[in-house]
């Protein structure tokens, strides 16, 4: 699953949805992935973080950028 948004302050709310973090209320969710109950052990291994920002350089390719960056 990707997550992009134009704001930080969207993010933040987008994940909060997502997660089963709620101050007021005990709510009890489940993630499925290929049909299959995804445990944390699970999300942690295939979780990443990619920043918002370009680190790349608009002239270069994709194979310049592979091979480069």
């Amino acid at each position: 699953m990707g997550v992009m948004g134009d704001s930080p302050e969207n993010l933040t709310l987008a994940w909060k949805d997502l997660s089963v973090y709620r101050k007021k209320k005990t709510q009890t969710r489940y993630l499925m992935l290929n049909g299959r109950l995804a445990g944390a052990d699970l999300i942690a291994r295939i979780s990443g973080f990619v920043p918002q920002e370009d680190l790349s350089i608009e002239d270069l390719t994709v194979d310049e950028h592979m091979e480069f960056m």
